[in-house]
């Protein structure tokens, strides 16, 4: 069923746009001509790497679970906040600060932009991050960023 672009710019009510539903028939095609999975391989090891690049830069353990997609990752701030410094403080960070802060202050400081993870059923105060959609490079650095931000967090704390 093709749904009317117009009425879906207007009203977002009618589900994929048609460029949309264009891109998901081709997305379809090439899924049906990739019979070995080759891409899917591809593109599966892609992400697993970005990953593992976040996850390095954040100096954090990988997380085993075959479930995992990788396309997203999902940092929980407090309990990153409690690995690294503590319970009284991880405490402090849930009490003291918004849960929106961690996002606003890393965009302002830093010049990255990720998700507040609140708004996919995700722990309070957490950071969601796309692994789909920028360089590889760019993963270790937003792992460092975060847990950069997170340290001076607690060097507030720790002043008092």
């Amino acid at each position: 069923m093709v749904a009317d672009s117009r009425a879906v710019g207007l009203n977002h009510t009618a589900g994929l746009s048609t460029p949309q539903q264009v891109q998901m028939a081709l997305f379809a095609l090439d899924a049906l001509l990739d019979t070995g999975g080759a891409r899917k391989r591809a593109v599966r090891g892609l992400v697993r790497a970005r990953f593992e690049r976040l996850y390095r830069g954040a100096a954090l353990p990988m997380p085993e679970d075959a479930l995992l997609t990788h396309f997203y990752a999902t940092l929980d701030v407090p309990q990153l906040a409690r690995s690294r410094h503590g319970e009284a403080f991880a405490r402090w960070l849930v009490e003291t600060c918004e849960p929106i802060d961690f996002v606003v202050r890393l965009a302002e400081e830093q010049g990255i932009v990720l998700l507040d993870g609140g708004g996919f059923d995700a722990p309070r105060m957490s950071v969601r991050v796309s692994l789909a959609n920028l360089p590889d490079d760019a993963y270790e650095p937003i792992g460092r960023a975060i847990v950069g931000l997170l340290d001076g967090y607690h060097e507030r704390w720790r002043r008092g």
